[in-house]
């Protein structure tokens, strides 16, 4: 199975291609769907970078993001992230 690179492209609601930066991803214990965590590089209104999690599969090799539809798996994504940023905060 393909892997996703570091930085990938989707399309917006538009059809607009958007660069995105894979920045985690993962495999849920609960589900055994894999995860992927990623950034479009803007801001959102609280000026803090947009993160979006999904869950991400292959169709003929092409790469498909789907919507998380089960609680536990945010939970983890939140706990993952919590984890992550404290980590970063301890190196700087």
């Amino acid at each position: 199975m393909a892997e996703i690179q570091e930085f990938f492209s989707i399309l917006d609601e538009n059809g607009n291609e958007i660069k995105c930066q894979t920045l985690l991803m993962f495999t849920s214990p609960q589900s055994e769907k894999d995860i992927v965590i990623y950034t479009d590089n803007t801001v959102n209104e609280d000026g803090l970078e947009s993160i979006y999690a999904s869950y991400y599969c292959y169709d003929d090799e092409a790469l498909r993001l789907l919507d998380i539809d089960n609680e536990a798996d945010w939970v983890l994504i939140q706990e993952v992230l919590k984890e992550v940023t404290q980590e970063d905060g301890e190196e700087a």
